[in-house]
């Protein structure tokens, strides 16, 4: 059987890519622009192409990267927070969400089977929604299956038995050239005691 293969924008010094290794894909490639966050990264990731740079860059380079089954991105959360600035798409940090979705598009044939993105909650009823409807549009109109029913809001305690509540938002698109439907379901709470 094939080994899965991820790829990583916003990929930090690599915990979405040291999750998906511990589930035994293999990282092919990692892009985030902090050069400490890089360096950290390749000393962690010792076989994987590590790029030091600006996505917006890379795209209109119209970079292409070896093919990976999933892409993951953990895209700048601050002006989604209710913490945050709350300027959405307007921000700059926020509207790097478009150069995921160009990115995608770039890759051509070779676009990733699944992606995976992690935000703030909030992105969901931000703007009365608007956020995360743009979101869903972009996806639907890059070719994945998304929705809401994609996107479940997870409880790192809950879910990892982490002693402090910190809740993300996790959403999955689907190639439609890979899945007929939409087969993603809802995620079940571990039975962590509180």
């Amino acid at each position: 059987m094939k080994k899965l293969t991820c790829g990583g924008l916003f990929s930090g010094i690599g915990g979405f890519c040291y999750g998906f290794e511990s589930e035994s894909f293999e990282t092919l490639w990692a892009i985030d622009l902090d050069k400490d966050a890089t360096d950290t990264y390749r000393e962690n990731f010792k076989n994987v192409e590590v790029i030091q740079g600006d996505i917006a860059s890379l795209n209109e380079m119209k970079a292409k990267l070896p093919q990976v089954d999933l892409l993951h991105a953990g895209f700048p959360c601050q002006s989604f927070s209710q913490a945050g600035n709350r300027k959405g798409f307007d921000d700059p940090r926020g509207a790097l969400f478009f150069e995921i979705i160009k990115f995608i598009a770039n890759q051509g044939s070779n676009r990733p089977a699944a992606i995976l993105l992690e935000n703030s909650p909030h992105l969901m009823w931000g703007d009365g929604g608007a956020w995360f409807d743009r979101v869903r549009i972009e996806l639907q109109r890059s070719g994945y299956w998304f929705g809401p029913e994609n996107a479940p809001i997870i409880d790192a305690r809950a879910h990892g038995g982490l002693p402090q509540r910190r809740e993300r938002l996790f959403m999955v698109a689907l190639s439609r050239e890979v899945f007929d439907y939409n087969p993603f379901f809802g995620l079940e709470e571990n039975n962590v005691v509180d």
